[in-house]
C-alpha cells in the first residue's frame, strides 16, 4: 500500500472539506446572527431531521459501492445505476413520510414547514456520485465541488437572508446549492464511468440491499446516535435552549461529519484491498491509524475546550455565550468518535457487518439511556455530557471486542498522548483569570513538552507527517 498516496488523498479531500466548510460556517454565523437563537434552533432541527432522511435513503449503498468498485473497477457503471435508482425510490418515499408527519403535527411547534423544505434534499443527494471518485482515490474534483457548495451557500445567505423571518428561504437556498454541486460531480462521473441501464431490475436492487442491509442499519443507528441529543433537546426544552445547543453542536457535527467522513472515504478502499493481501499488515495498519488518530485529535480537544468561549463569540456573537461550555464537552465526544473510527472501518473492510451492527446498536442504546434523563435534569449541559459518556463507553466496547487489536495494544499506543493532554489542560484551567488564548498557549506548550519527555512521538510518526508536505513522485500514481 502506498502510504504517501493515502495521506495525500486524505489531506486533499480533507482540505477541500475544510475550505468548503469554512464558507459554510460563515453562512451559519450569518444565519445565527440574523435569525436569533430560537429560529436558528428550529432551522437546525429541520436540518437534523433531513440528515436522518438522507441516511435512510442511502442505507449503506455508497459504502458497498466503494468496497465493490475498489475490488472490481469494471463494475462501476452498474453500481452507479443501482445506487442512484435505489436512492431515488427510497428518497421519494421518505419525503412523503416527512410531509405526512408534518401534517400530523409530530414535530416541535414552529419546525413543521422547515422540516418539509429541508427534506427536499433527498432528491439531489440521490444523484450524488462522490463515492465513485473516492473508491478510485481520485478526490481532487470532490474537494473543488465541496468548496463550491460552501461558497454558493455563503453568498446566497449573504445576499438573500436578512431578517428572522427568512429561515424557510435559507432552507430552499441550501437545497439549491447542494443540487448545483451534485450535478457537476455526477455529470463528470457518468461521462467517465458510464451508467448501466440494465441494472434497473428488482433482482439487482434486492441483491444490493441484502449486501448493504447490515451496513445501512448500522449507519441509521450511528445517525440516530449522532443527532439524538439535538432531537431530545428539541422536544424537551425551549427553542432558545435548542438554539444554544445546536450552535455548539453544529461545529462539532461539521468536524464529525467531514473528518470522519474523510477517514471513511480514504481508508476504506485501502483497507478493503489490504485485508485480502496480508493479515499482519492489516492489523499493523489498524493500530498505526488508531495511534495517529489519538495524536491528531487529542490536542484539538484540549485547545478547543480552552478556547470555547472566544470561539462562540467569534462565530455567533455574545448572545450565544451559553453555548461555550456545551461546545467544550461535545468536542471531546468528537475526539472519541474519531479515534474509534478505524476500528469500525476494519469491521466493514473485513465483511464483518454483523459485528458492526451489534456495536452501533450498543451505541444507540447508550444514547437512549443517557440523553433523556440527563437533559431533563441538567438541560443542554446534560445533553452534552450524555454524548461524551456514550462515546467513551462505545470506544471501550470496540477496543474490547475488536478482532484485529487487543485492548492492551490500543492502550499502549494511546496513553502517552492522552496523559500529555490531560495534565496540561488541568493546569491551564487553574489560570482562569488569564486570557483564554494565553491558557491555550500554556496548555499546548505543556502538551508538546510532556509528549517529548514521554517519547509519545516516534520517528515513524514524523516520517508519515513529512509525506504530507512532499509532492508524490510519478511512480506513486500522481502526475
Amino acid at each position: 500500500m502506498n502510504t504517501r498516496l493515502l495521506i495525500r488523498n486524505f489531506v486533499s479531500l480533507f482540505a477541500g472539506n475544510v475550505l468548503g466548510q469554512l464558507f459554510f460556517f460563515f453562512a451559519l454565523a450569518l444565519l445565527a446572527r440574523t435569525l436569533g437563537p430560537a429560529e436558528f434552533g428550529a432551522w437546525n432541527f429541520a436540518q437534523v431531521f433531513m440528515l436522518y432522511l438522507l441516511r435512510g435513503s442511502e442505507f449503506g449503498l455508497e459504502t458497498i459501492g466503494i468496497r465493490e468498485t475498489a475490488r472490481d473497477p469494471h463494475s462501476t457503471s452498474r453500481w452507479i445505476a443501482l445506487i442512484v435508482s435505489s436512492r431515488m425510490i427510497a428518497g421519494t418515499v421518505l419525503f412523503f413520510v416527512a410531509v405526512g408527519a408534518s401534517i400530523a403535527g409530530l414535530f416541535p411547534s414552529g419546525t413543521e414547514r422547515l422540516v418539509v423544505i429541508a427534506s427536499l434534499c433527498v432528491f439531489p443527494t440521490a444523484l450524488m456520485l462522490e463515492w465513485v471518485f473516492e473508491a478510485r482515490q481520485e478526490v481532487d474534483l470532490l474537494g473543488v465541488a465541496r468548496v463550491l457548495r460552501g461558497v454558493l451557500f455563503f453568498v446566497a445567505v449573504y445576499l438573500f437572508v436578512g431578517t428572522a423571518e427568512d429561515a424557510e428561504l435559507a432552507s430552499y437556498l441550501y437545497a439549491g446549492c447542494l443540487l448545483v454541486s451534485v450535478l457537476i460531480v455526477s455529470g463528470v462521473a457518468v461521462r467517465k464511468f458510464g451508467f448501466d441501464w440494465s441494472a434497473f431490475n428488482l433482482s439487482s436492487w434486492m441483491k444490493a440491499l441484502k449486501h448493504a442491509g447490515p451496513i445501512g442499519a448500522s449507519s441509521m443507528l450511528s445517525q440516530y446516535s449522532l443527532f439524538a441529543s439535538t432531537m431530545v433537546v428539541g422536544y424537551f426544552l425551549q427553542r432558545e435552549e435548542l438554539g444554544y445547543f445546536t450552535a455548539a453542536n453544529r461545529i462539532v457535527i461539521f468536524l464529525w461529519a467531514y473528518v470522519i467522513l474523510s477517514m471513511h472515504r480514504v481508508l476504506l478502499p485501502n483497507l478493503s484491498r489490504l485485508f485480502h493481501e496480508s493479515a499482519d499488515d492489516y492489523r499493523r495498519f489498524i493500530t498505526n491509524v488508531f495511534r495517529l488518530s489519538v495524536l491528531a485529535t487529542v490536542p484539538i480537544g484540549m485547545i478547543g475546550t480552552l478556547l470555547a468561549g472566544p470561539s462562540m463569540r467569534l462565530l455567533y456573537s455574545s448572545q450565544y455565550d451559553a453555548s461555550a461550555p456545551v461546545f467544550g464537552i461535545l468536542l471531546w465526544g468528537f475526539v472519541m468518535a474519531t479515534i474509534r473510527t478505524i476500528l469500525e472501518l476494519a469491521l466493514i473492510a473485513s465483511d464483518r457487518q454483523g459485528r458492526l451492527l451489534k456495536g452501533t446498536a450498543f451505541l444507540a442504546i447508550l444514547y437512549t439511556l443517557f440523553t433523556p434523563p440527563l437533559t431533563l435534569l441538567y438541560g443542554i449541559m446534560g445533553a452534552a455530557v450524555a454524548v461524551l459518556l456514550s462515546e467513551t463507553a462505545y470506544i471501550v466496547f470496540l477496543s474490547i471486542t475488536s478482532p484485529f487489536a487487543t485492548p492492551r495494544e490500543l492502550a499502549s499506543r494511546s496513553w502517552k498522548p492522552l496523559v500529555s493532554a490531560a495534565v496540561p489542560m488541568a493546569a491551564a484551567l487553574q489560570f482562569r483569570q488569564l486570557d483564554p488564548f494565553v491558557q491555550a498557549a500554556i496548555g499546548f506548550s505543556l502538551f508538546v513538552g510532556l509528549l517529548y519527555v514521554l517519547k509519545g512521538v516516534t520517528s515513524e510518526d514524523l516520517m508519515q507527517l513529512r509525506t504530507v508536505l512532499q509532492r508524490p513522485h510519478a511512480e506513486d500514481g500522481i502526475a
